[in-house]
C-alpha cells in the first residue's frame, strides 16, 4: 500500500527539520584557541588521568643533583706527564719491535 504523496512530504519535512534542530543545537563553534598565561573561556577535563612530567622543574633538580656530587677525581699535572711519557715510551718501544 502507497502512503499519499502528503504523507511521504511531511515525514521528509519532519525529518529534515529534526536534523537540522538536532544538529544546530549540538556544541556551538567558540574561538577555544588556548594561550599560555591567560584563563581559558571554558573548564576542560581529561577523560583519562595522565601525569605530566614538569620539565623546567626536572631539569633544574637534575642540575641541583649534578652539582651536588663531588668530582670522583683530580687532575695532577705531574701525574698526567708521567702517564703520557709511560706511553709514549711503551708506544716507541712497540714500534721500534715492528720495524
Amino acid at each position: 500500500m502507497q502512503r499519499p504523496t502528503i504523507v511521504r512530504g511531511a515525514i521528509f519535512l519532519a525529518t529534515v527539520v529534526a536534523a537540522w534542530g538536532v544538529l544546530s543545537l549540538g556544541p556551538t563553534t567558540v574561538d577555544e584557541t588556548l594561550v599560555v598565561g591567560e584563563l581559558a573561556q571554558r573548564t576542560y577535563t581529561a577523560e583519562r588521568e595522565a601525569e605530566v612530567e614538569d620539565t623546567t622543574a626536572t631539569e633544574a633538580a637534575k642540575q641541583e643533583a649534578w652539582d651536588g656530587v663531588p668530582d670522583e677525581y683530580r687532575l695532577v699535572p705531574e701525574v698526567q706527564d708521567a702517564v703520557r711519557g709511560s706511553i709514549r715510551r711503551s708506544s716507541s718501544m712497540i714500534w721500534s719491535r715492528i720495524s
